[in-house]
Protein backbone atom coordinates (compact mmCIF):
# COMPACT_ATOMS: atom_id res chain seq x y z
CA UNK A 1 0.00 0.00 0.00
CA UNK A 2 2.46 2.36 0.86
CA UNK A 3 4.77 1.42 -2.21
CA UNK A 4 2.11 2.26 -4.20
CA UNK A 5 1.45 6.06 -2.60
CA UNK A 6 5.06 6.36 -3.27
CA UNK A 7 5.06 4.85 -6.45
CA UNK A 8 1.71 6.90 -8.64
CA UNK A 9 2.68 9.64 -8.34
CA UNK A 10 6.10 9.26 -9.53
CA UNK A 11 4.42 7.65 -12.31
CA UNK A 12 2.52 10.76 -13.31
CA UNK A 13 5.25 13.13 -12.82
CA UNK A 14 7.45 10.97 -15.30
CA UNK A 15 4.57 11.20 -18.11
CA UNK A 16 3.88 14.78 -17.62
CA UNK A 17 8.23 15.45 -17.91
CA UNK A 18 7.67 13.36 -21.06
CA UNK A 19 4.71 15.30 -22.61
CA UNK A 20 6.65 18.35 -21.73
CA UNK A 21 9.59 17.57 -23.48
CA UNK A 22 7.49 16.61 -26.82
CA UNK A 23 5.51 19.40 -26.85
CA UNK A 24 9.04 21.56 -25.81
CA UNK A 25 10.82 19.38 -29.16
CA UNK A 26 7.59 20.52 -31.47
CA UNK A 27 7.86 24.40 -30.89
CA UNK A 28 11.46 24.08 -31.02
CA UNK A 29 10.56 22.53 -34.96
CA UNK A 30 7.81 25.22 -35.06
CA UNK A 31 10.45 28.09 -34.28
CA UNK A 32 12.96 26.68 -36.94
CA UNK A 33 10.18 26.98 -39.55
CA UNK A 34 9.41 30.30 -38.90
CA UNK A 35 13.04 31.49 -38.78
CA UNK A 36 13.89 29.85 -41.67
CA UNK A 37 11.00 31.76 -43.33
CA UNK A 38 12.39 34.90 -41.83
CA UNK A 39 16.04 34.29 -43.65
CA UNK A 40 14.43 33.30 -46.65
CA UNK A 41 12.47 36.88 -46.61
CA UNK A 42 14.97 38.79 -45.46
CA UNK A 43 17.43 37.67 -48.46
CA UNK A 44 14.81 38.69 -50.64
CA UNK A 45 15.38 42.48 -52.52
CA UNK A 46 12.64 45.17 -50.32
CA UNK A 47 10.80 46.20 -53.73
CA UNK A 48 10.32 42.60 -54.38
CA UNK A 49 8.56 41.45 -50.83
CA UNK A 50 4.96 41.85 -51.73
CA UNK A 51 2.54 43.19 -48.38
CA UNK A 52 -0.08 40.96 -47.59
CA UNK A 53 0.11 36.98 -46.96
CA UNK A 54 1.19 36.12 -50.40
CA UNK A 55 4.14 34.86 -48.98
CA UNK A 56 2.20 32.32 -46.95
CA UNK A 57 2.45 28.10 -47.89
CA UNK A 58 2.74 24.83 -45.60
CA UNK A 59 5.17 22.95 -44.24
CA UNK A 60 5.56 19.52 -42.36
CA UNK A 61 6.72 19.20 -39.29
CA UNK A 62 7.07 15.75 -37.23
CA UNK A 63 4.50 14.15 -40.02
CA UNK A 64 2.24 17.17 -39.65
CA UNK A 65 1.27 19.59 -42.34
CA UNK A 66 0.79 22.88 -40.95
CA UNK A 67 0.39 26.92 -42.15
CA UNK A 68 2.75 29.17 -42.43
CA UNK A 69 1.33 32.54 -42.25
CA UNK A 70 3.15 35.41 -43.38
CA UNK A 71 1.91 39.22 -43.27
CA UNK A 72 4.01 41.87 -44.38
CA UNK A 73 2.81 45.33 -43.99
CA UNK A 74 4.54 48.63 -44.37
CA UNK A 75 5.22 50.29 -41.31
CA UNK A 76 6.43 53.89 -40.10
CA UNK A 77 9.57 54.01 -37.85
CA UNK A 78 6.97 53.36 -34.63
CA UNK A 79 5.95 50.19 -36.09
CA UNK A 80 2.16 51.81 -37.04
CA UNK A 81 0.88 50.89 -40.38
CA UNK A 82 1.82 53.40 -43.11
CA UNK A 83 1.36 53.05 -46.67
CA UNK A 84 4.85 53.00 -49.12
CA UNK A 85 7.44 54.03 -46.53
CA UNK A 86 10.93 52.22 -46.24
CA UNK A 87 10.11 50.12 -43.54
CA UNK A 88 8.43 46.35 -43.44
CA UNK A 89 7.19 44.54 -40.99
CA UNK A 90 7.22 40.44 -41.41
CA UNK A 91 5.03 38.48 -39.45
CA UNK A 92 5.65 34.41 -39.54
CA UNK A 93 3.01 32.22 -37.74
CA UNK A 94 2.62 29.00 -37.32
CA UNK A 95 0.14 27.31 -34.62
CA UNK A 96 -0.57 30.62 -32.86
CA UNK A 97 3.47 31.01 -32.19
CA UNK A 98 4.85 34.32 -34.07
CA UNK A 99 7.94 36.18 -34.69
CA UNK A 100 8.32 39.60 -36.21
CA UNK A 101 11.14 41.07 -37.88
CA UNK A 102 11.57 44.47 -39.52
CA UNK A 103 12.76 44.79 -43.02
CA UNK A 104 14.41 48.28 -44.08
CA UNK A 105 15.06 49.64 -47.82
CA UNK A 106 18.65 50.52 -47.86
CA UNK A 107 19.29 51.64 -51.56
CA UNK A 108 22.98 51.97 -51.64
CA UNK A 109 24.84 48.92 -52.41
CA UNK A 110 27.48 48.21 -49.84
CA UNK A 111 29.81 45.97 -52.64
Amino acid sequence: MLLSIIVTPLFVSIKSASKSNSDAADATQEMFYVIGKIEEISAMDFSAIPEGVSLSDTVTINGQTVNRDVNVVSVDENGVPTPNTGLKKITITINNKSISTLKADYPYALF
